[in-house]
């Protein structure tokens, strides 16, 4: 980015990723869990906030602990996203056409 742009540059886009971009994918991804949990099990008014929130502390939490845990947790949130897809699939695949 230096090279391509100088320095200043570099340092704002540097400084959006940190502050912005990166925060406000985590803070969407825990809103739409936040939601999610809500509808499974409602804790009250502000549930979906709350979960939010503790979807924010749980991945700075495995942030904090250290690289190979962050990775660790990452490859088991992918294998249950593929075999999620994989049961979506298979069901989808057992469907019979309806008959007219």
């Amino acid at each position: 980015m230096t090279r391509a742009f100088g320095k200043r540059l570099a340092f704002l886009f540097a400084w959006a990723r940190m502050s912005v971009i990166q925060t406000g994918s985590i803070a969407l991804l825990s809103f739409i869990i936040g939601d999610y949990m809500a509808q499974i099990y409602s804790i009250g008014e502000l549930s979906s906030v709350i979960y939010a929130g503790l979807v924010v502390v749980l991945l700075t939490t495995i942030n904090i602990v250290g690289v190979s845990f962050g990775t660790g947790v990452q490859r088991f949130l992918i294998i249950l996203e593929v075999l999620g897809i994989l049961i979506v699939l298979g069901a989808a695949s057992s469907l019979r056409p309806m008959k007219q």
